[in-house]
């Protein structure tokens, strides 16, 4: 579908997704994604919790009843697809998700290895990647360094030359 706003919405799960019928027959996985937000207030010169955003998201096929069997209310996930936004009271989004999971930095997850990709066979001979024409130098490059900028063991600034 050409011409859709793709997005990412980080969030936390509101109300427990559930199977809904569409009205051409279709079944589909709808939940609601509570948003927080901040603004900045320029009186006070600092950020502010602001309303947050509220979206309803819809899965199809597999990605449904991953959802089904995965998300949870009150879990924080990160989801990206497709916005639309529907007349009415405040324009609320619609996003038709093209991807969703849980926020690995507030939950840790056993990924079920039945539905891992298959390994390469260890028989197969992987690909090996061409050799570079001539290998690079790395040199310090002190004149480009940022103004200001205190010497550090970690970090160097360097750039390639071939």
């Amino acid at each position: 579908m050409s011409g859709e706003t793709i997005i990412a919405v980080k969030g936390i799960v509101h109300g427990a997704p559930e199977k809904i019928r569409i009205p051409n027959g279709e079944r589909v996985v709808g939940f609601g994604v509570i948003s927080p937000r901040e603004e900045f207030d320029h009186k006070i010169h600092r950020w502010r919790e602001a309303e947050p955003v509220f979206v309803v998201c819809y899965a199809f096929g597999k990605r449904g009843e991953g959802v089904l069997t995965t998300l949870r209310d009150g879990m924080s996930i990160v989801a990206q697809g497709h916005l639309a936004l529907r007349d009415g009271a405040g324009q609320t989004p619609y996003l038709r998700l093209t991807a969703v999971g849980p926020d690995l930095g507030n939950h840790h997850v056993i990924v079920d290895p039945v539905n891992l990709p298959p390994q390469p066979a260890s028989h197969m001979p992987r690909p090996v990647p061409p050799k570079p024409a001539a290998s690079p130098t790395v040199h310090l490059d002190h004149e480009h360094e940022p103004p200001g900028t205190e010497p550090s063991r970690h970090i160097n600034w360097w750039s390639l030359t071939h």
